[in-house]
């Protein structure tokens, strides 16, 4: 497969996102984050949520238990403190990029990645609790 219909392919397969409005205002970082970022994170969102409820089950921690606010504490520090399961997650963002994507990540990859883990938790508390 030529890089060319990898980069088709993967657009191909990314939801559209019709409230996305960006303007000639719009930041770079913030275009990336709608035309990027967003589709990607609603198209793997099952898997995040899988990984998630695995990964506290492997902790021995019953998610269904928790309260409300346990809920968020559990996600807020898996998501701050657990390295190996943000590898997982990014892998599976960062392995959807584009050529010129992977190029613009790998440019600006710490405030990328704050972005990702910044929707990441938003999305996991809504899906969640």
């Amino acid at each position: 497969m030529s890089i060319n219909s990898r980069d088709q392919f993967l657009l191909k397969g990314r939801p559209e996102i019709p409230s996305i409005q960006n303007t000639a205002k719009t930041l770079d970082h913030e275009v990336f984050q709608n035309k990027v970022l967003r589709p990607i994170l609603k198209l793997q969102n099952t898997i995040f949520v899988s990984l998630f409820l695995d990964e506290l089950r492997r902790k021995k921690q019953d998610f269904t238990t928790f309260n409300s606010e346990e809920k968020h504490k559990a996600i807020k520090r898996h998501l701050n403190t657990n390295s190996s399961l943000k590898q997982r997650f990014l892998g599976i963002v960062i392995g959807l990029f584009t050529n010129a994507e992977m190029d613009y990540y790998q440019l600006h990859m710490s405030a990328i990645n704050k972005r990702i883990f910044s929707m990441l938790k938003i999305r996991l508390e809504h899906q969640l609790i």
